[in-house]
């Protein structure tokens, strides 16, 4: 019995030096991949996102360590420009050449792709910032980010976006559109999505908590200071957009919200009602 319970014991010991090890190697070797993951960032950035991002080389951190078995990039205090397109002359605040701004902002990604030097991009998660989401009266927006694919382009992408997971923490939104006048604001204290996000037609759900909301309609304005719970559900089908199985908590009373918008008519079918009330 002795025995055995030393074998046991040695063999757990070389167990853990092996990890040690392995460890060691892949912390001293991260400074390679930092530069490599830099370099293959700045040109699939460069590639696929018709605005720029401003980030610092000194504020780009690259960590094996931290979401073993994922790799994880760290970017501090990046900044992403409104794309061209629409007339910000009509938004009247200060910012609104921003998308969003982030002082933290992890990219994780899948620790296994960075030796066939595909990097699978898995999760995002942003952290003390601004997110503006602008529509204008031509309904163009400065959201649309992503380039439309090129049939003459033979590059392969170095990036795959696999992204099932997106986290937010204390990030102020404002969305506005002047079409419509419609103006919504506040702070998001803690939300998380959950999904695909990828494709044209999508489907992903969101739990979040935000506070300091207000909502501006044709100069009727609605303000609720204190912490409002929600979850849901949002699809996109073709030309619906889809708010499912959406329920918004305050005050203790629970509320049931579905709606669909179909974009190709602008029409809107919202409703919602007191869960559990008449």
């Amino acid at each position: 019995m002795a025995i055995r319970a030393s074998v046991l014991r040695k063999t757990i010991i070389l167990l853990l030096l092996v990890w040690l090890i392995l460890l060691m190697i892949l912390y001293l070797s991260s400074g390679k991949y930092r530069e490599l993951g830099i370099e293959v960032l700045k040109t699939q950035l460069d590639k696929n996102l018709k605005t720029e991002i401003q980030i610092k080389r000194e504020d780009i951190h690259f960590s094996i360590i931290k979401n073993f078995p994922n790799a994880s990039v760290r970017l501090e205090n990046i900044l992403v420009k409104s794309v061209p397109g629409p007339d910000y002359s009509e938004f009247r605040f200060a910012g609104k050449d921003t998308l969003l701004f982030a002082e933290k902002a992890d990219l994780v990604l899948d620790l296994w792709s960075l030796l066939t030097k595909k990097y699978v991009l898995k999760r995002i998660n942003l952290e003390e910032g601004i997110i503006n989401l602008l529509s204008d009266s031509r309904e163009l927006v400065n959201y649309n980010v992503w380039k439309d694919s090129d049939p003459d382009d033979t590059l392969p992408d170095l990036v795959e976006y696999s992204i099932r997971e997106i986290e937010f923490k204390n990030m102020n939104l404002n969305y506005l559109d002047t079409k419509i006048k419609l103006k919504c604001s506040g702070t998001i204290d803690k939300a998380e999505a959950s999904g695909n996000f990828m494709d044209d037609d999508f489907r992903f759900h969101v739990r979040a908590v935000t506070s300091g909301n207000m909502v501006s309609y044709e100069n009727r304005i609605i303000k609720h200071h204190k912490p409002l719970t929600s979850r849901f559900d949002i699809e996109r089908a073709g030309d619906l957009y889809l708010l499912n199985d959406g329920v918004f908590e305050t005050f203790g009373l629970p509320l049931e919200l579905t709606l669909t918008y179909n974009i190709a008519s602008t029409e809107y079918d919202i409703k919602c009602r007191i869960k559990s009330a008449a």
